[in-house]
């Protein structure tokens, strides 16, 4: 994170109003009191990347055909988990919605064995956690 602002003490009740409205809750920045000051604080452009790409990878997990969304909206309202829901249902050469890293859709995608395969490893890997396949078996 990086330092944004400063209201050094001493400081009037309204300076500290003004600072806390215009950094925390119009700029979102993270307050933080010291002996000496109020300071704002907000991540750095990599952060906010990374912090998206986070966000990304616990909504959505990578195959060879794109990344899948983990929460599908089905056409009547509904969300279903893909992996537990949808996965059990697929066949080899039936078209599925994937995504790129960027968000963007992948339509028409044809499911393949290796993508199956891919999808029963991520249910694993999510049940039992990060392992090797020899720990499966």
């Amino acid at each position: 994170m990086e330092l944004k602002d400063t209201l050094l003490k001493p400081y009037t009740i309204n300076q500290r109003t003004e600072f806390l409205i215009k950094n925390e809750r119009k700029l979102g920045y993270k307050i933080k009191t010291t002996d000496t000051a109020l300071e704002a604080w907000a991540y750095t452009e990599e952060e906010k990347e990374e912090k998206r790409q986070e966000r990304f990878r616990k909504e959505f997990f990578n195959t060879s055909l794109g990344w899948v969304s983990r929460k599908v909206h089905m056409q009547d309202g509904s969300i279903k988990d893909f992996l537990t829901d949808i996965l059990p249902l697929l066949q080899e050469n039936v078209p599925i919605i994937t995504y790129n890293i960027d968000g963007t859709q992948n339509k028409d995608v044809m499911v393949t064995e290796q993508f199956l395969g891919e999808c029963k490893q991520q249910l694993l890997i999510d049940f039992y956690g990060a392992m090797s396949n020899e720990s499966i078996s």
